[in-house]
């Protein structure tokens, strides 16, 4: 049965159709690649997928369902806040208990929380109510975030602490998920395509170790490898559409968002 076409996959298939100079063809049905093409007549297959922690995932769509003010607008706030908590923080109203937190983290132009330094953060007077506001909540980090569009809110990342998080164990962490993602790879072995691409987003519910590091401009410089049923690996920010490509024979390259 033919499915209709995402807005997620149809954003990762112009970026690939302008990286590549090709024109992809929408071609999902039960079981298939999301796209075709060519390259100098030989046949290529892309398949869209996402690069999720499912715990989190979970957690995301439970609060999501529970939670009323989703999707955590915040006219008070200067600008959007990415606040990283523990899975064991009360999820309903969560946004509006940060708020005044976060706020008079603004009035001090202070753009960032962590909670490894909460104790010196307490210390300060003008801080001390904020800092309980943000333990009681569980933050793990906060940061003021430049780069999402929109009206001001608070975005919510439950998968990781910020820790470790560098293009190289970035590089690791996406090589092995790609090896377990036994559906993404079935797909692109049927397509009997030469040129088999596998495009993952990721978002703010994906693991930090990945989706931190895809933020900044370094990219990952030591080779993986992928499964044979893989020729090119494509992983974007689906915030900033800054990416990065892969392929055993150009190593790691990366792309930006669209010229405006």
């Amino acid at each position: 049965m033919p499915q209709t076409e995402r807005a997620d996959e149809a954003a990762a298939a112009a970026i690939v159709a302008r990286e590549l100079a090709v024109a992809l063809t929408f071609f999902d049905t039960l079981g298939s690649v999301d796209y075709v093409f060519e390259i100098n007549g030989r046949p290529g297959a892309l398949e869209v997928s996402r690069y999720t922690e499912t715990a989190a995932k979970r957690a995301w769509y439970e609060w999501v369902r529970r939670d009323d003010e989703s999707p955590h607008l915040a006219p008070q706030l200067r600008r959007s806040w990415l606040v990283n908590v523990d899975r064991a923080t009360q999820f309903g109203g969560l946004a509006q208990r940060l708020i005044l937190a976060l706020a008079t983290l603004e009035r001090l132009n202070i753009t960032e929380y962590e909670q490894l330094d909460a104790d010196w953060w307490a210390a300060r007077p003008t801080l001390t109510e904020a800092v309980a506001i943000l333990e009681d909540a569980l933050v793990v980090h906060a940061e003021a975030r430049d780069d999402i569009n929109g009206p001001t809110q608070v975005l919510f990342l439950t998968s990781a602490t910020k820790t470790a998080h560098g293009p190289g164990p970035a590089a690791h962490a996406i090589e092995l998920y790609v090896a377990a993602t036994p559906d993404n790879l079935h797909k692109l072995a049927a397509s009997s395509g030469a040129h088999r691409h596998l495009w993952l987003w990721v978002d703010q519910q994906s693991a930090g170790i990945v989706e931190i590091p895809l933020r900044s401009a370094a990219r990952p410089e030591f080779p993986i490898t992928l499964p044979d049923e893989v020729t090119e690996l494509w992983i974007c920010h689906e915030s900033t559409l800054h990416g990065w490509r892969y392929s055993t024979a150009q190593g790691w390259t990366d792309f930006g968002p669209p010229a405006s």
